[in-house]
């Protein structure tokens, strides 16, 4: 699957596609090039560090990552769509970086790993 041209925020404010509004899951997934919400889900995680993952809701799109998600209700910009997905981005790689300064300030060794 290969991404359009409206695949983050910054992208999306050159373009004038970033006015789009979206009013269903056929809507947003011809905004984003893809092909069904397993597709979106990860084009998303492509893009992002940490994992974060978009799943169906009755009404939208949940937009999600570690513990916690962000649900967006039809309808919806695409831009305000992408700017969710750097929301829940930051704020998981804010949650584990705060975990991580927890940890080494209580004594205990943290080392990374290369996956």
């Amino acid at each position: 699957m290969t991404p359009t041209d409206c695949r983050g925020p910054s992208s999306t404010r050159a373009h004038p596609s970033s006015a789009v509004i979206i009013a269903s899951w056929r809507d947003l997934l011809a905004a984003t090039g893809a092909e069904d919400v397993e597709g979106l889900s990860a084009l998303v995680d492509d893009d992002c560090e940490p994992d974060l993952w978009i799943t169906d809701t009755d009404t939208g799109v949940e937009v999600g990552s570690g513990v916690w998600a962000t649900c967006l209700d039809f309808p919806f910009s695409l831009a305000a769509f992408w700017t969710v997905v750097h929301e829940v981005e930051a704020e998981e790689t804010a949650r584990i970086e705060m975990n991580a300064a927890l940890i080494r300030s209580a004594g205990c060794p943290l080392r990374l790993v290369e996956r």
